[in-house]
């Protein structure tokens, strides 16, 4: 599948066959986050891999309840060494680790979908409940939940407005056909 491709068949995936996630997939997925750019080239990201059925119930707890994560087979937990940013371009770094983590989970979920896999980006979770139920230091951040498995089910294309609608050029406001 070439990248376009890839890009607009890519759906949030929630229903999962409860199998195992083949390591090569799971490397595989994981070098294309690492392959993202980051601020300074300081790759500040971390991945921790939960496919423990226990852990995971927490995680899914831990995510506001969202318990149709216990289903899935592996969750991928994008962490940050946000001070060694900050250390780097002081307060601003918070938000470039923010946005370092942000590139390698959307590179992790278009190469999950690149070898077949579903997978689903949390953004809702209790950080403190997933550090402990996963012994992440206090100096690691946790950005993203990243749940991923066999899908069970293809979701529908979204529906959302033409993109004439969300772009302007040269200033605000101002559209190409203006």
């Amino acid at each position: 599948m070439d990248a376009l491709e890839n890009i607009h068949s890519r759906r949030s995936v929630r229903h999962f066959f409860n199998y195992p996630v083949p390591t090569d997939k799971v490397y595989a997925i994981l070098e294309a986050a690492h392959a993202a750019p980051s601020s300074g080239n300081l790759d500040s990201w971390e991945f921790l891999v939960v496919d423990d059925e226990k852990k995971i119930l927490e995680i899914s707890s831990a995510c506001n309840t969202q318990f149709w994560i216990s289903d899935a087979p592996m969750v991928i937990i994008v962490l940050s060494d946000t001070d060694r940013v900050k250390r780097i371009y002081g307060n601003r770094g918070e938000f470039y680790s923010i946005q370092n983590s942000s590139a390698a989970v959307q590179n992790l979920l278009l190469a999950a979908n690149a070898v077949g896999l579903g997978a689903c980006w949390v953004g809702a979770f209790q950080e403190k409940e997933i550090k402990c139920a996963l012994e992440i230091p206090d100096n690691r951040d946790v950005h993203a939940v990243i749940v991923v498995g066999d899908k069970a089910a293809d979701p529908p294309k979204p529906k959302r407005k033409e993109v004439e609608y969300k772009c302007f050029f040269n200033k605000y406001g101002k559209r190409k056909t203006d």
